[in-house]
């Protein structure tokens, strides 16, 4: 009986830690929203300027993007939630954000948004809109090492268990 409780105990603890497959998690998760608008810098657009999509709920970036020319941004393919648009200066910086932008079932497109700041325009200038996604990348590999130790963790366990109900199965031999 011990061995079939560590066994399950070992199963479960290992399928806790996989992920849902990708069929299963757009089941109950639709990607049609839309959030666009207008970086300003000194009241002026700002063009070039890196942009950086931050959900409200978990804090994790969701997404980044430049604006074009004329300043206008647009973040597609979002989920109903909370959400922060963040103007960032070269130097990686925070130096303007949006008001709370919401989307729910009912409205999945916010345009006209407008994060404004007050700095030089070179410190908006040169900024790498991918060094986010990066960083967001090197969250998740952490994240990723974590689970496989946690796995590996819970195997060594169960093989203890196992191993020491084993010896508690040898009977002397007469």
């Amino acid at each position: 009986m011990k061995r079939f409780v560590s066994i399950l105990l070992a199963v479960s603890m290992v399928l806790a830690y996989q992920p849902l497959p990708a069929a299963a998690a757009g089941a109950y998760e639709t990607s049609v929203g839309q959030i666009s608008g207008t970086a300003l810098l000194n009241s002026q657009p700002a063009p070039n300027s890196a942009a950086r999509l931050r959900s409200l709920l978990t804090g994790q970036l969701v997404g980044s993007t430049a604006s074009n020319w004329q300043g206008a941004f647009n973040f597609q393919g979002l989920s109903a939630g909370s959400y922060l648009v963040e103007l960032v200066g070269a130097d990686g910086r925070v130096l303007g954000t949006s008001a709370p932008i919401m989307l729910s079932s009912t409205t999945m497109t916010v345009s006209n948004v407008a994060v404004s700041a007050m700095a030089p325009m070179s410190s908006v200038l040169g900024q790498d809109p991918q060094q986010p996604q990066q960083e967001e990348a090197g969250a998740r590999n952490k994240t990723l090492l974590w689970v496989v130790l946690g796995a590996a963790a819970a195997a060594a366990i169960v093989i203890a268990i196992a191993v020491s109900d084993d010896d508690d199965d040898v009977s002397p031999s007469t």
